[in-house]
C-alpha cells in the first residue's frame, strides 16, 4: 500500500470517529430533512414546545441509543434555539460526574449548578460567585465535616492560597473530587442527605441569579434561557455495580423529579432509552412525552430494504470520505454494511473503522468486509437461550412480545444492550439488531427442535 492510500485511510478513520457535529460542519447531514418521518423530528418538537411555553420554564426528556447522534442533534437544537433569540447553554454532565458510579440528587445538583457557573464564566457573563465555593460554605455552615475537601491539586491550592482565595481553592477541590473520587462523592451524598432542602434552596437561588446575570448581559429582561444537559445516558456503571447505578438513575428521575425543575429555565435532559420501559409513568412528572431519536430505518417491518434510509446513510458516509476508494465503486459492500448496521451509526462506523484497520490494498476484498462484520457481531454474542426465543418473537411481531409484565424490566435491558432497536413508521415498532438476526433465528429454531415435548394436559 502506498503513502497516498495510507493518508486516505488515516483521514477516513478520523472523519468517521464518533463525536458530535455542528450544523456548520461539512460532514453534517440533516437526517430529518431527508426523511419521510420529518413530523417525528425530536429537535423540532422540543423547540416548538419551548416556543409555545407560557411560563418561561419547562423540563423535557430526550432519549436515544448511545451512538445514534443525540449530541449532534443537541447542537442542532442549540443552533435553532439561538437563531430564535434564546440564550442556550449546552453542558456535558460527563465532564463533571463519574459515569461509572451511582448518582444522587445532591451531587447531581451541585454538578449542574457548578457547570452552569463555569459556562457563564467562559461566556464572559458576570456570573454570581461559583456554586462550588457556595457548596463549601454550606458544608461549613451545617458543620458537615468533609476532611477530603481540602484535597485539591497542590499547584491550584498553592496559587489560590497565595492570592487569598482559599474558598475558591476548596471549591476547585470539591469539583475535581466529585468527578474523580467515587469515595469522596459517596461522602458528599451521605453528608447532604439530612440537608437536602438547604442544598436545593441554595441551588434554586443560584439558578435564579444566573438567569438574572444572563438577562443583564444580553440587556433583555425577558430573555429565554435554555439548558441542555447531555450524556446522562452515559451513566451506566460497570459490570459489578450496573444495577446500583441503574437504580440511582431511576430514583433521580422518578422520585426526585421535582428537584430537577429549574425556575425560569427550560431544561432538556438526555436519558437512557430503557427508562421509559422501566418507569412507564415517567412522563407524568415532566412537561412532555419522551422525545426519542430513532434508528435510521434501512428496512421496513417486512424486512425488505428501505431505499430512502439506505440512500440517507450513503450520504452520511459520503460526507465523511470517498467510500468507493475503500469498498469499490459497486455499492453492494456498503449497502450490506448499512443494512446489517440496522441504521445504527455507531455500528456502521465501527465496521468501517475495522475494515480500514484490516486493509492491505484498496479497494478491500470481500473477506476483509466479512471479518469486520463478524468482529462487530461477536460483540453482541453469546445470547442466552431464553433471550434468543424472546428476540425471535420480537423480530416476528415487531413489538415487545412480553411473556409477562414481569419481563418489562428485562426488555429494558435488551434495549440497553442495543440488541433491540426502535424505529418510527407513523407508529413506533421494534426489531432485533440485524447483525444478530440470523444467529437469533438459528438459535431459536435449534432450541425449539431440541426442547422436550410438552406433557399432555390432564
Amino acid at each position: 500500500m502506498n503513502a497516498s492510500d495510507e493518508d486516505f485511510l488515516r483521514a477516513f478513520t478520523n472523519a468517521i470517529r464518533e463525536g458530535a457535529l455542528s450544523p456548520s460542519d461539512p460532514r453534517y447531514v440533516d437526517v430529518f430533512a431527508r426523511s419521510d418521518d420529518a413530523e417525528d423530528d425530536p429537535v423540532q418538537l422540543i423547540a416548538r414546545r419551548i416556543r409555545f411555553s407560557n411560563n418561561g420554564a419547562s423540563v423535557q426528556l430526550f432519549s436515544g441509543y448511545i451512538g445514534t447522534g443525540k449530541s449532534t442533534q443537541l447542537l442542532r437544537l442549540k443552533h435553532d434555539l439561538e437563531a430564535s433569540g434564546n440564550f442556550v447553554i449546552l453542558l456535558d454532565i460527563e465532564d463533571y460526574l463519574n459515569t461509572s458510579t451511582p448518582v444522587d440528587i445532591s451531587d447531581f445538583l451541585i454538578s449542574l449548578a457548578g457547570a452552569l457557573g463555569d459556562h457563564l464564566e467562559r461566556a464572559d457573563v458576570a456570573a454570581p460567585r461559583s456554586f462550588w465555593s457556595r457548596t463549601v460554605d454550606l458544608l461549613k455552615e451545617r458543620r458537615i465535616n468533609v476532611p477530603e475537601l481540602s484535597v485539591a491539586p497542590k499547584s491550584t491550592a498553592k496559587a489560590a492560597t497565595q492570592g487569598g482565595e482559599l474558598a475558591a481553592s476548596l471549591g476547585v477541590g470539591l469539583k475535581l473530587n466529585i468527578k474523580r473520587d467515587p469515595g469522596f462523592r459517596t461522602l458528599i451524598q451521605k453528608a447532604m442527605a439530612g440537608h437536602l432542602a438547604s442544598l436545593v434552596g441554595q441551588a434554586n437561588d443560584y439558578f435564579t441569579e444566573c438567569v438574572q446575570a444572563i438577562r443583564a448581559h444580553t440587556q433583555d429582561p425577558g430573555k429565554q434561557v435554555v439548558l441542555l444537559v447531555d450524556s446522562i445516558e452515559h451513566i451506566r456503571g460497570t459490570f459489578s455495580n450496573a444495577a446500583d447505578v441503574q437504580d440511582s438513575i431511576e430514583h433521580l428521575f422518578a422520585v426526585q423529579s421535582e428537584k430537577l425543575r429549574i425556575a425560569s429555565i427550560h431544561v432538556i435532559y438526555t436519558i437512557h432509552p430503557y427508562l421509559r420501559f422501566r418507569l412507564p409513568t415517567l412522563t407524568t412528572s415532566f412537561d412532555s412525552n419522551i422525545y426519542t431519536l430513532p434508528m435510521i430505518k434501512v428496512r421496513d417491518r417486512s424486512g425488505a430494504a428501505y431505499p430512502p434510509g439506505i440512500q440517507l446513510i450513503r450520504e452520511i458516509v459520503s460526507a465523511r470520505g470517498d467510500w468507493t476508494r475503500l469498498l469499490g465503486h459497486d455499492s453492494a459492500n456498503l449497502d450490506r454494511i448499512i443494512q446489517l448496521s440496522g441504521g445504527y451509526l455507531r455500528d456502521l462506523f465501527g465496521i468501517l473503522r475495522d475494515i480500514i484497520l484490516r486493509a492491505k490494498m484498496l479497494p478491500v476484498r470481500a473477506p476483509v468486509v466479512d471479518k469486520a462484520i463478524a468482529q462487530r457481531r461477536g460483540e453482541y454474542l453469546p445470547i442466552p437461550d431464553d433471550d434468543a426465543l424472546w428476540l425471535d418473537a420480537i423480530a416476528t411481531h415487531h413489538g415487545p412480545a412480553l411473556p409477562t409484565r414481569a419481563h418489562l424490566q428485562h426488555f429494558a435491558d435488551l434495549i440497553e444492550q442495543s440488541r433491540v432497536f426502535c424505529y418510527q413508521n407513523g407508529e413506533e415498532w421494534f426489531d432485533v439488531h440485524p447483525l444478530i438476526r440470523e444467529h437469533v433465528r438459528e438459535q431459536a429454531d435449534r432450541i425449539r427442535k431440541t426442547a422436550p415435548p410438552a406433557a399432555p394436559r390432564s
